[in-house]
C-alpha cells in the first residue's frame, strides 16, 4: 500500500513541475491553500508522533503518514517555487529577505495590479485600512487569505529583525517598534487608550486593561502597530515595482510625499535589481538607498603583542600560528529581473 502512494505522489510532483509556470491565478490560490493545509495536519501528525513516542507507543503507520504529509508538502512548495519563477515580481519578491515561494505566490495570486492605480488599495483589500469596518451582515471589506498573507510577512520580517544579518524590513519594524515605544511613553496614544477601554469590555485582571487605564498601549498592541507598518511599507514597495514592470512607469507619488511633507523617497537596493526602477525614482524626488541586509559591526580582534605570542604555547612542531581575524560578512546575494515577458 505505501509503495503504491509513493509512487503516485512522484508522479504528481513531476506533473506539477511541468504545469506549475501555467498555473492561472485561481489555480494558484487553490495551491496556496492546499500547501498550508497540508501544513497544517503535518504539524497534527508530528505532534502525534512525539507524543506516542514519549508514551513509548509509537506506531509506524502514523510515523509514516507524517513523512508522506512532508513530502508532499514540499513538492507543492516546489511548485510553486516554479510558479513564483515564471513571473518577474514573484523572483523579486522571493529576493526579500523572510519572503519564500508560497507567500510569493499568495501575493501574486491575491493582488491584480490592474485594480490598484495605487497601494492604498492593496492596503485596503489586505485590510490594512484602520478605517474599514465590517458591518453585520455587511459582505467583508478586504480578502481573509491576503490578510494572513501579509500578516505571516510581518512575522517573517520579526524573525529576520534581528541576528548577524538583518534583513531590511525587519530592521524596519525594529525601528518603527522602537518609535513606537518612545511615543507610549510619552502619553501620545492617550485619546487611543481610552477609545479602547470605550470599544471593548475588558476584564478587570487583564494586563491590556492596566495598560489603557494609564493612558498607554500594552506591548501587544505596539508590537502590531510596528508590524502592520513594516508589511505596508512592503507592499508600497511591492506596488511599485510590479506598477514599473507592467506599466514601464512609475506610479502616483506617495502620499507621504505630496501631502505628508516628507522629502525623500526611501527604497531598498532591492530596487536596483529592476532595470531602470532606481534611476527612474531618482529623477522624479531625492531617494535614499538601504542595503537589503544590515550586517552587524565585527568587532576587530587585536593583533597579540610580541610578549604574549612567544609565551603562548606553539603548534604544528612549534610554527608560531598567525592571530585569527574575523572574515568579513559575505554581500548578500543579488540577481537582476528579466524583463522580457515569459
Amino acid at each position: 500500500m505505501s509503495l503504491d502512494i509513493l509512487v503516485s505522489a512522484e508522479r504528481l510532483s513531476r506533473d506539477l513541475r511541468a504545469s506549475a509556470k501555467t498555473l492561472t491565478d485561481t489555480q494558484a490560490r487553490f495551491m496556496v491553500d492546499a500547501y498550508y493545509s497540508m501544513q497544517d495536519q503535518r504539524i497534527r501528525t508530528e505532534g502525534q508522533v512525539r507524543a506516542l513516542a514519549a508514551s513509548e507507543e509509537p506506531h509506524k503507520l502514523i510515523l509514516w503518514l507524517a513523512q508522506q504529509s512532508r513530502m508532499l508538502e514540499d513538492q507543492v512548495k516546489g511548485a510553486l517555487e516554479k510558479y513564483t519563477d515564471a513571473h518577474p515580481v514573484g523572483a523579486w519578491m522571493k529576493g526579500v529577505k523572510g519572503i519564500g515561494p508560497v507567500l510569493s505566490a499568495g501575493m501574486l495570486a491575491h493582488i491584480d495590479i490592474t485594480r490598484a492605480p495605487t497601494v492604498g488599495h492593496i492596503w485596503s483589500f489586505a485590510g490594512l485600512n484602520p478605517n474599514a469596518v465590517w458591518k453585520k451582515g455587511e459582505k467583508r471589506p478586504w480578502n481573509a487569505a491576503l490578510k494572513r498573507a501579509c500578516w505571516l510577512c510581518s512575522e517573517s520580517f520579526v524573525k529576520t529583525s534581528g541576528g548577524d544579518e538583518p534583513s531590511y524590513y525587519g530592521t524596519v519594524y525594529k525601528q518603527r517598534k522602537e518609535q513606537e515605544i518612545a511615543k507610549n511613553e510619552r502619553g501620545e496614544f492617550a485619546d487611543q487608550a481610552k477609545a479602547m477601554l470605550e470599544k471593548k469590555n475588558f476584564r478587570a485582571d487583564t494586563q491590556a486593561k492596566k495598560f489603557y487605564q494609564e493612558g498607554k498601549l500594552p506591548p501587544a498592541h505596539i508590537h502590531a502597530r510596528a508590524t502592520r507598518y513594516a508589511v505596508k511599507r512592503f507592499l508600497s514597495d511591492l506596488h511599485t515595482v510590479w506598477y514599473w514592470l507592467h506599466y514601464k512607469k512609475l506610479p502616483p507619488m506617495p502620499y507621504v510625499i505630496t501631502h505628508g511633507g516628507h522629502a525623500h523617497y526611501e527604497i531598498s537596493e532591492l530596487f536596483d535589481n529592476v532595470p531602470g526602477l532606481r534611476e527612474a525614482l531618482e529623477k522624479r524626488s531625492p531617494v535614499t538607498v538601504r542595503p537589503a541586509y544590515t550586517p552587524k559591526p565585527t568587532a576587530p580582534t587585536k593583533e597579540p603583542s610580541a610578549k604574549a605570542a612567544a609565551s603562548a604555547p606553539k603548534k604544528n612542531g612549534g610554527v608560531p600560528q598567525k592571530s585569527s581575524i574575523a572574515a568579513p560578512i559575505p554581500p548578500s546575494k543579488s540577481f537582476t529581473i528579466n524583463m522580457k515577458k515569459k
